[in-house]
């Protein structure tokens, strides 16, 4: 018997099987779109895989361009993915502000651009950030946030209010800039449209941007929707949840069985009023399973919103840092109708996979 962390890529089942009684992970539970859909998270959770990066020159130099060579591809013994699309996005003042270049391939493997000339003593710090048929992306993290950066009041307000992509206009053009915000890096949304008819998914649940960044403790990720973070109703009964998901993937490499994953992470869920229902669900917190128990942990993780945004900020510890610095992420809005026996409610949007590496090796200084 399974706790119910089979809400992790389920992610559903965290919102309607969130119950105190441990059960095995059975998709046949679901209504047949949500297996479909669940299974399909499943079946395609593999973004571009990075082999290499190669700099010419080695060591950049003062007034010349600087070739780069990224190979970087979707596994293809696991996946009939393709990737569609591989950008370089650097910054010379330490992420204040970023540039793109698309680059060019001759076999979807190996990928190349061109560095502009730089002056000497210029630091360059980039990231490589690749999108695949799936809309699936892999994605470098080459830089922290300052301790305070996202949740700070001034900060939160000039970034995260005004600024943001869904009140930029009204055709919400700014939500397909995948740029940088700071070192907040952006991670997959949903397919094509990302802007989604209300009749289809409601305007609270609609994702339009989806973020992540770190410091030397936490990790934030960032879920931006079209209309606003709503905790929804008691009566009636429609209680919205958020959910990110987190797998470690040097605990789960290539697997694809639901029991691995339950093992591989955690999620992070926002259900303000769900702990009024019943008390089974706390209102924020971290969720993993661990000796056969699910654990609702809300001292490792913050919730905070404001108008359209939700930010979780969770511990780094309690997530675990690993060797490779490789982790997905997967982000969703659901609302529960019926509680508690038996749990009911609808999954509404969800990103795509997410796979992100946080190093800080995509750097160079120019001689």
């Amino acid at each position: 018997m399974r706790r119910m962390l089979s809400v992790l890529l389920v992610a559903l089942f965290v919102l309607v099987g969130a119950g105190t009684t441990a059960r095995a992970v059975d998709l046949s539970m679901l209504p047949g779109d949500l297996q479909d859909r669940v299974e399909d998270l499943i079946a395609t959770r593999f973004p571009p895989e990075l082999h290499s990066i190669t700099l010419d020159p080695e060591e950049p130099v003062a007034g010349e361009p600087t070739n780069i060579e990224v190979e970087i591809y979707n596994p293809k013994d696991i996946t009939s993915d393709e990737t569609s699309t591989v950008y370089v996005m650097y910054s010379t003042d330490f992420g204040e502000t970023w540039e793109q270049i698309e680059l060019e391939t001759d076999d979807d493997k190996v990928w190349y651009g061109e560095f502009p000339a730089f002056d000497s003593g210029t630091e360059v710090i980039y990231l490589v950030h690749a999108i695949d048929s799936s809309e699936n992306v892999y994605t470098t993290v080459p830089c922290m946030l300052m301790e305070g950066e996202v949740l700070d009041g001034e900060k939160f307000n000039n970034d995260y209010g005004k600024s943001d992509c869904v009140n930029s206009g009204d055709d919400l053009s700014a939500c397909e800039d995948i740029m940088p915000r700071g070192c907040m890096i952006r991670m997959a949304v949903d397919e094509e449209p990302i802007d989604d008819e209300e009749d289809e998914i409601p305007d609270d649940f609609d994702i339009l941007d989806h973020r992540i960044g770190y410091d030397e403790n936490y990790f934030y990720i960032d879920i931006a929707v079209q209309g606003k973070i709503s905790q929804g109703t008691m009566n009636p009964t429609d209680l919205h949840a958020y959910v990110g998901v987190i797998i470690d993937e040097d605990k789960v490499g290539s697997g694809t069985d639901i029991e691995q994953l339950l093992d591989a992470g955690g999620v992070l869920v926002h259900a303000p009023l769900a702990e009024m229902a019943g008390g089974m669900v706390k209102p924020c917190f971290y969720g993993y399973q661990q000796g056969g128990e699910f654990t609702q942990d809300d001292t490792a993780v913050v919730c905070v919103n404001k108008r359209n945004h939700l930010i979780f900020r969770v511990s780094r510890e309690a997530v675990g840092i690993n060797d490779s610095g490789l982790y997905q992420f997967i982000s969703l809005g659901a609302t529960i109708t019926n509680f508690p026996d038996p749990i009911d409610g609808t999954v509404y949007d969800n990103t795509r996979v997410t796979t992100t590496h946080f190093t800080e090796d995509t750097y160079f200084a120019v001689k």
